[in-house]
């Protein structure tokens, strides 16, 4: 199993904030750069809460390849 971590900082900046860490969704258009995805590392889940995606780190890389 990846580290949802690790896999997501391959593809976006995360910036930490306990217990969760917050990054800029790439899968939809937003104004700005305001974090709307949120990932756990002890749930090993995201999710954006500006398009509603989330997932597991093999989902965050299935969206990612489209």
């Amino acid at each position: 199993m990846s580290d949802i971590v690790d896999t997501i900082r391959k593809h976006i900046d995360l910036t930490p904030h306990v217990p969760y860490f917050k990054g800029v969704c790439p899968f939809h258009e937003q104004e700005g750069d305001t974090p709307t995805l949120l990932v756990w590392p002890g749930k090993q889940f995201f999710r954006c809460f500006g398009c509603g995606k989330g997932g597991d780190a093999e989902q965050f890389e299935e969206l990612i390849r489209g």
